[in-house]
């Protein structure tokens, strides 16, 4: 597809189903009717004007009634998903990687603040998520975690926005836009991406999606400010905003693609090789996941090129080709017709399956995020390239029954064969009264050690470790950084609370050893021990370290 005006010209001719210019004529005399005034210029009575408005509106949703169904299929898996995710926090199912982790780093933003506890890093060290700071107002107000996953739960329905729109404008076609649109909502992998619960790559998602859609309308005032937005959610979203630069240069809008391609790459320099870094000691926490293909990019391009085959090697272990079977199914397969636009998605898919961590290129992890935005634009791109009419509702037919099947197959839906064996906990927490106690006891400013699934509910203050932390360190800091530096930004205060469900413990555990020894050493006093629920408090320093 070629940008501008060009392409314009080259679309499929508008069908009765392309309802575009009558938006904007019922647009326009919905504007009249509600200030009162006739088309015709004469002024009515305020009541006529009223009454007129009634009527104009329901001609409105009348003339677009794929838009019509779309919002309304937005809707219904708003509520459905955004009910789930709140009683998965409310029952004590979430964790603390990674929502008591970003919860926390946001609080502290909120609060002029920025080493976070719960994973030992600095807010940007972890990662430049500039976007914090727009929700850091919400947390003034009151936000949290549960404000958190309506947020993204909002973000992943509204993304059926812009794929429908784009879908719209190369089909001509709202009905089979519709079908694309609603597709994304029955995507697997987007219901999986609720199911974990917020992650700043997954809210990019929208952006990304709308600012192509922006390009391809040649709107590039909004186009730089959504693509802007879009990178202040994570640094590899540049990545992705680099080659689609190369791909809007090779389209013929030279200008934009190389401004874009410039953006995206300092962006990136900037984030991963300045900023993070100097948060963090001079190092990545993201490279200690390639092992001995390298820590960093450089070092990653490097052994590509040096030693193909320790790279093949990996990707074979690590069954890429079922990695890109995973993800392209849901749309039937059609974003290989689209193959610029897979080259977009191909960064991070490389990064996520060259790992030594499966979560990476695991299609229910948040580690796919762009390259579905990706998907779901090529997908668009496939059908609109079988010309025939025919063939062109076929492939819509298979995109939509392609999504139902991996939805009811592999998604986490009412729909879904998997829906009832526990990802949701559909039923109530069988110690809802004693965790929710538990965590109402704990002080509000206190220093907090707590059990991983309870670290979400106490994440609002200067400290809350994940037991056995801070005493034992793991999952905790970047390799290479000590843990507790006198000289860094943080210095830890003694732990003056201590929440801890024992039966999360393995006889004999070293996380069971620990709090034996800090309640039977006189450090802590228990406040309640309840079905394995145990709260304590400090009440002497602790014990000196031994030598």
């Amino acid at each position: 597809m070629v940008l501008g005006p060009t392409a314009r010209s080259r679309q499929p001719s508008p069908t009765p189903d392309d309802v575009t210019p009558e938006l904007a004529v019922d647009e326009a005399a919905g504007a009249d009717e509600v200030a009162g005034v006739e088309v015709d210029g004469d002024e009515t009575p305020d009541r006529e004007a009223a009454a007129a408005t009634r009527p104009g509106r329901l001609d409105r949703l009348r003339s677009h009634p794929a838009e019509v169904v779309l919002g309304a299929s937005i809707v219904v898996w708003c509520i459905v998903f955004g009910r789930l995710i709140w009683q998965r926090h409310a029952r004590f199912a979430t964790f603390d990687f990674d929502l008591g982790h970003h919860d926390q780093a946001i609080w502290l933003l909120s609060q002029g603040k920025g080493f976070i506890t719960v994973s030992g890093m600095p807010v940007f060290g972890h990662h430049l998520t500039l976007a914090y700071f727009a929700v850091v107002p919400l947390y003034w107000l009151g936000g949290g975690p549960q404000l958190l996953d309506l947020l993204q739960t909002a973000a992943l329905g509204l993304s059926a926005v812009p794929i429908f729109l784009y879908a719209r404008d190369r089909l001509g076609n709202a009905w089979q836009a519709l079908a694309i649109g609603v597709a994304w909502l029955l995507n697997p992998t987007v219901q999986w991406l609720c199911w974990e619960a917020w992650h700043p790559e997954t809210m990019a998602i929208p952006f990304l999606l709308t600012a192509y859609l922006l390009a391809t309308r040649r709107r590039w005032r909004w186009y730089w400010v959504v693509l802007v937005a879009a990178l202040a959610w994570k640094e590899d979203v540049a990545i992705a905003v680099a080659i689609l630069g190369i791909v809007f240069a090779v389209r013929g809008e030279r200008r934009v693609g190389l401004a874009t391609l410039a953006l995206g790459v300092v962006w990136f320099l900037v984030a991963y090789g300045v900023v993070m870094p100097h948060f963090n000691g001079g190092t990545n926490q993201a490279g200690i996941f390639y092992g001995a293909l390298g820590n960093s990019p450089g070092d990653l391009v490097r052994t590509t090129l040096t030693d193909p085959t320790m790279v093949i090697d990996r990707l074979r272990d690590n069954d890429a080709l079922g990695y890109a079977r995973d993800l392209l199914a849901p749309f039937g397969f059609l974003p290989v017709l689209a193959p610029a636009l897979l080259a977009v998605a191909a960064p991070q898919f490389f990064a996520n399956i060259l790992t030594n961590a499966n979560f990476f290129y695991d299609i229910r992890f948040h580690y796919t995020a762009i390259i579905l935005a990706m998907l779901a634009l090529a997908t668009v791109e496939g059908v609109a390239r079988l010309r025939l009419g025919g063939l062109r509702r076929f492939g819509v037919g298979l995109v939509a029954a392609s999504a139902l099947a991996t939805s009811v197959a592999w998604g986490v839906s009412p729909l879904s064969t998997d829906y009832r064996i526990g990802y949701w906990p559909l039923q109530g927490n069988a110690r809802q009264d004693v965790l929710d106690d538990a965590v109402a006891s704990v002080p509000d400013d206190a220093a907090v050690a707590a059990t991983y699934y309870i670290v979400p509910h106490l994440s609002h203050r200067d400290q809350i470790y994940t037991c056995p932390n801070p005493w034992i360190p793991a999952y905790w800091g970047v390799a290479g950084v000590a843990p507790h530096d006198p000289d860094s930004n943080h210095v830890p205060a003694e732990v003056e609370w201590v929440v801890i469900d024992r039966t999360t413990h393995t006889p004999g555990s070293r996380e069971e050893l620990l709090l034996d020894d800090l309640l039977t050493n006189g450090e802590f006093d228990v406040v309640s021990d309840r079905e394995g629920v145990v709260v304590a408090r400090r009440v002497a320093p602790p014990a000196p370290p031994e030598p």
